[in-house]
């Protein structure tokens, strides 16, 4: 939804030509939740090894909404990027806390078709959210594809405090090695990929940063 975004976000923050066209520009805007998402992500098992799925999904629900309520308010883009930071970090914590929880409470037999159906709701969210974003766009402004996130983080928050189990706590050790060397591997991986065919970024550094990536994957 976000990408359809772009232009009316550019035009609102007035923009120049020359940092609509850099990637140290409006691709951040994209780039900063991937980052927290890849970043957060890995910290998801521990967590609720430490809480409880529960707490976490409230938790990720509720940094989510204040991210989604402070891009929608947003009045410059570097304060949209930590918005956008901010959002992704509840994003992280969300995704994994949902299938570990179907997967803990449903029977064997239901497990596969559950989360089919997770991975159909995703892949229909893709498919309508371009759609959407460019209704509501044309219709009311760019802040409201983010303003659309908080009533339905709303519902899920009421949902999960009345359908969710307060499930057992499975404390797991945790790698501090193996953590930093994933993210530090998938963030390199990232910026190589965004900065490949960029005319400012030299490709034998481009080729660097993949080689830093396969070297961190090895050590693991």
């Amino acid at each position: 939804m976000l990408y359809m975004a772009l232009p009316a976000i550019s035009l609102s923050m007035h923009l120049s030509a020359l940092q609509l066209d850099s990637a140290l520009y409006m691709d951040v805007v994209i780039v900063a939740y991937i980052v927290a998402f890849i970043i957060f992500t890995p910290l998801t098992g521990w967590l609720c090894g430490c809480l409880n799925e529960k707490t976490v999904y409230v938790i990720s629900l509720a940094i989510f909404i204040a991210g989604s309520l402070w891009c929608a308010f947003a009045n410059s883009l570097s304060e949209l990027v930590t918005a956008r930071f901010i959002q992704g970090i509840g994003g992280a914590l969300m995704l994994p806390v949902i299938k570990t929880v179907l997967l803990r409470i449903t029977i064997p037999s239901l497990k596969l078709m559950l989360l089919n159906r997770v991975t159909l709701m995703g892949i229909g969210g893709v498919i309508l959210g371009p759609v959407l974003a460019g209704f509501l766009i044309a219709c009311f402004s760019w802040r409201m594809i983010f303003m659309i996130n908080v009533p339905i983080a709303f519902a899920c928050l009421f949902m999960a405090q009345t359908i969710i189990p307060d499930l057992t706590k499975c404390k797991q050790s945790f790698s501090h090695k193996g953590y930093f060397l994933i993210v530090g591997a998938l963030l390199l991986f990232l910026f190589g990929v965004m900065t490949a065919g960029k005319p400012y970024i030299q490709r034998q550094y481009n080729l660097m940063f993949f080689l830093c990536c396969g070297t961190a994957y090895s050590c693991l």
